[in-house]
């Protein structure tokens, strides 16, 4: 508690371009596995993001995965430590699979996808240890700043030129491109002649207009039909990690979005609550809560455990695979080897990490119905004899009355 405390104060006190906070022992914003050798010269940002010194981490016989990204990688806002994505993945990892696993963080703030724009991914020291190293997998996470354009704000960085968001292309699409050019090097890196694992993931939403020079709809309607198509392009046969709908983006976010999040709307609107608490609030980067979901959507999407059998819901707090047994914790202690779950009050027995679906922290995921369910009486089994009320239903899974709410993917 007391070194998060100390990192805040840290971080907190020194602030770089667009307001993002440096971590001093770089002297750039964000916490990519690198040194900076010419710390003492306090460089401008602009010469020090050149300066770091970057390396692979892990040993002979662990599989090696590189995150390759922009500042969300690199855990901008996040408190540090292991509260980036990257670091949350690890601990997630370490938990499922012992040692067998090193994550490096190699992301580089500000940078782009863009070969040509005002700060190139392929120019920075975090492409340099990618492109030196050998990896098991690799996951690609770069657009935000790709979408920066002069109408918000930005550096003249899009393009317009991938068809926009009602008729998205790669034909002409100048990040297709280069993006696949990305994806046909990395494949040469493996640690086997097969070359690494590849998975592309689509850039968690932007929650306001303009907050980073960035033009939203890009980031929010054409991203989420554009990476899908490179991911298709590129034929490395893994499905695309959809960040964008994890972190709360939808197709209709014009509708559902507020202006922007902040501490009255993370209240109402659950997924402000990933980027704005006290300890962080920006419409672009999450917060350390965030950092975890997104790092529980990227372990999901890595495919390697089962996820939840059909037997099991996700529990949308612990973020685990849970087998809902016949015993209420309602007013009872659970038996050795079994927790009492929070939102069902049922005493369940834990399994898989995954990440719900369900953008209410209230309900969870029937792999059953395929919808969200909200109890209406936790801790309260359904029967023949104890019917449900009016506009509920007793879920098979749970022997609970519910109500059923938007559909959901277990």
């Amino acid at each position: 508690m007391m070194r998060t405390a100390l990192a805040l104060a840290m971080v907190a006190g020194c602030l770089g371009h667009d307001g993002l906070p440096i971590n001093p022992a770089l002297g750039v914003p964000g916490f990519p596995d690198c040194v900076n050798p010419s710390l003492a010269k306090k460089s401008p940002l602009e010469k020090a993001i050149h300066e770091l010194a970057c390396s692979q981490k892990g040993t002979d016989g662990q599989i090696k995965i590189g995150t390759v990204g922009d500042s969300i990688t690199a855990g901008v806002h996040s408190s540090g430590g292991n509260h980036t994505y990257p670091g949350q993945l690890q601990i997630l990892l370490d938990a499922s699979f012992p040692g067998k696993f090193a994550v490096t963080n190699l992301g580089a703030c500000g940078s782009t996808m863009l070969k040509k724009s005002n700060s190139p991914y392929w120019e920075r020291p975090q492409f340099t240890t990618l492109k030196n190293g050998k990896w098991d997998i690799i996951i690609i996470m770069l657009g935000t700043n790709d979408a920066k354009d002069t109408g918000s704000g930005g550096p003249d960085n899009w393009l317009h030129n991938c068809g926009g968001p009602d008729h998205t292309t790669l034909q002409g699409c100048t990040f297709a491109d280069d993006y696949l050019s990305m994806i046909s090097l990395v494949k040469t890196l493996g640690t086997t002649s097969a070359g690494p694992k590849i998975f592309t993931a689509i850039p968690p939403p932007l929650m306001a207009a303009r907050s980073i020079g960035a033009n939203q709809t890009v980031i929010n309607s054409v991203y989420p039909k554009l990476i899908p198509l490179i991911n298709a392009a590129g034929n490395i046969g893994t499905p695309v990690i959809d960040i964008f709908s994890a972190m709360g983006g939808t197709p209709n976010w014009k509708e559902t979005f507020p202006a922007s999040c902040s501490l009255e709307t993370a209240k109402t609107y659950t997924p402000c609550a990933w980027w704005c608490d006290l300890q962080s609030c920006d419409q672009c980067h999450p917060n350390n809560d965030g950092y975890t979901r997104m790092a529980h959507a990227m372990f999901a999407g890595l495919e390697l455990g089962d996820g939840c059998k059909s037997t099991e819901y996700c529990c949308p707090d612990a973020l685990h695979c849970l087998t809902p047994t016949k015993q209420s914790c309602l007013t009872e202690e659970c038996p050795n080897g079994q927790v009492c779950c929070p939102l069902t009050k049922i005493c369940v027995i834990p399994g898989n990490s995954c990440t719900s679906s369900c953008l209410d922290p209230g309900s969870y995921c029937c792999p059953d119905a395929k919808a969200c369910l909200t109890p209406t009486h936790p801790g309260v089994f359904c029967n023949a004899s104890a019917p449900c009320g009016a506009g509920e239903v007793c879920c098979p899974l749970t022997s609970l009355c519910v109500k059923a709410g938007a559909t959901c993917t277990p």
